[in-house]
């Protein structure tokens, strides 16, 4: 298809309207919704934190996420001070300027034509739409990933080293905005197998950011692979807490979560004739790049779900569903090229239908997607915003999911410091559980005298506040009813005899 003419040929409108319309979707889904992730919200409170000097430098370091996407929040929320909104804003934009690398890439490895087309099929991609208006590190991460392979695939042609260096540090970016651009390494260093030299530059200069980020972990926890080891005791747990709601997970359903949350996603059209591309690559040893990295990458994705130490996020997929595009458009093209002479437009209208096959997905991703605050959420929020004062010192406990508990504290506008952070959950039979005696010990400690509880939290078990009569006694502690708005309970806590 190299020496075909494009459909279209004012090619850079028809980018620029592309790049509007995934824009235009994303800032339109951004001004009618909440980001109501659990991830994102921990992230803008821990920006918030440090930018505000509560958090200790000794206290910044944590291994869970990778620090580059913290970054990029901590500069806009210090520039805008505007937390409830900016790390939306900085996701959407790294989510629309991602087609520019992607549409690259994509022009390289196929031709024109199947760029253009898969640029408007990302454009309408729906996880990729619903996670570029949520604070979390996924549009970063992949703007970073296709500019690095697009550098790559620059000096692939034009032999010069400043690609070279330029892709291996924007790998080395997106391996601190995401744990699994690591693996990345490894890949693009393959495609420069027969030049040893520069895959030992590439690969070198690739690794000074991750290599940087392991130092620290050295320094804090003397393990510098403590992000992943982190991971490895984390995931389980929380493998665990899925079982614990009642939900089976046994071996046919992780294997086969990612492709069908590719499925979900893309639309069933788009997945089946994007793998049909993908195993036509193979089968012909042509265009084979991005289809090698797509099954490697799947194949890591499923065995370590398997193993239980790759949480089952839809999200996660995203990278999966980017390199799967353009075998969906590049196999419809094969298809119809028997159809003689008018292929080119027979090709375009059906490609465009079955682009337009993923528009069900994206609306019922979006309405699933945690997108929405429900209105307890919003009236807590609202009650605390109002009737906390600034030297309150405040324990919020989950209601049956993690994800509510931080973005309530952000939408409550109270200073994060105020949430009292100290540890009360010890790890049992595979899930984190309340320890009485290390709470009571919190409560006493942190001068704690607000307790946002609920009965289907964490503390359920200890306390039972719901099935006393108010005021409650327990352990010397009196906790007063101040609000009822279930499945939120806000209590003012006090110790007896004044003993603090």
């Amino acid at each position: 298809m190299q020496n075909k003419k494009p459909l279209i040929s004012n090619r850079i409108g028809l980018i620029l309207l592309i790049l509007l319309l995934a824009f235009s979707i994303r800032l339109g889904l951004l001004l009618v919704s909440d980001d109501f992730h659990g991830v994102s919200n921990g992230r803008i409170i821990r920006a918030q934190l440090i930018l505000n000097h509560d958090l200790p430098g000794d206290k910044w370091y944590s291994p869970v996420h990778p620090p580059l996407h913290l970054l990029f929040l901590m500069g806009g929320i210090k520039v805008f001070n505007y937390p409830v909104v900016v790390p939306r804003l900085i996701s959407l934009i790294f989510g629309t300027l991602l087609l520019l690398p992607f549409y690259y890439c994509v022009k390289f490895l196929f031709d024109e034509q199947i760029a253009v087309f898969s640029i408007l099929a990302a454009a309408l991609y729906s996880e990729h739409i619903v996670y570029s208006v949520i604070a979390t590190s996924e549009t970063c991460f992949h703007f970073f990933l296709f500019l690095s392979l697009f550098l790559l695939l620059s000096f692939s042609k034009k032999k010069s080293s400043k690609y070279l260096l330029s892709s291996a540090l924007c790998l080395g970016a997106a391996c601190l905005c995401r744990y699994e651009g690591l693996l990345f390494i490894p890949l693009f260093s393959f495609s420069l197998r027969e030049d040893l030299k520069h895959c030992a530059l590439f690969i070198t200069a690739a690794l000074i950011a991750p290599a940087i980020w392991m130092f620290i972990n050295f320094t804090h926890s003397g393990d510098p692979l403590q992000f992943i080891n982190t991971n490895d005791f984390t995931v389980p747990l929380q493998f665990g807490w899925i079982r614990a709601q009642g939900e089976a997970l046994g071996i046919f359903k992780k294997a086969m979560f990612w492709p069908k949350s590719l499925i979900d996603n893309l639309g069933a059209g788009v997945f089946i004739f994007g793998i049909g591309g993908i195993v036509y690559s193979l089968v012909r040893r042509e265009r084979m790049f991005m289809s090698l990295l797509f099954c490697f990458l799947l194949f890591v994705f499923i065995f370590r779900t398997m193993e239980e130490k790759l949480y089952v996020q839809e999200r996660y997929a995203i990278t999966l569903g980017l390199l799967l595009i353009p075998y969906s458009v590049f196999s419809i093209s094969k298809a119809i090229e028997s159809f003689g002479k008018h292929n080119m437009k027979v090709s375009g209208i059906v490609t465009l239908l079955l682009i337009a096959s993923m528009i069900p997905s994206l609306g019922q991703r979006v309405l699933a997607a945690p997108l929405y605050a429900p209105l307890f959420a919003k009236q807590a929020a609202a009650y605390m915003c109002e009737n906390i004062k600034e030297g309150d010192n405040i324990i919020l406990d989950h209601c049956g999911d993690e994800k509510y508990r931080e973005p309530i504290k952000v939408l409550s506008g109270i200073n994060p410091k105020q949430f009292v952070s100290m540890p009360y959950l010890v790890p049992k039979d595979g899930q984190w559980r309340a320890d009485k005696e290390l709470f009571f010990k919190v409560l006493d400690a942190a001068k704690v005298n607000v307790l946002v509880y609920s009965p289907k939290g964490d503390l359920q078990d200890i306390l039972e506040l719901e099935k006393r009569d108010n005021p409650v006694m327990v352990e010397n502690f009196k906790f007063s009813l101040l609000y009822s708005g279930k499945p939120y309970f806000v209590y003012n806590v006090e110790k007896v005899n004044n003993v603090r």
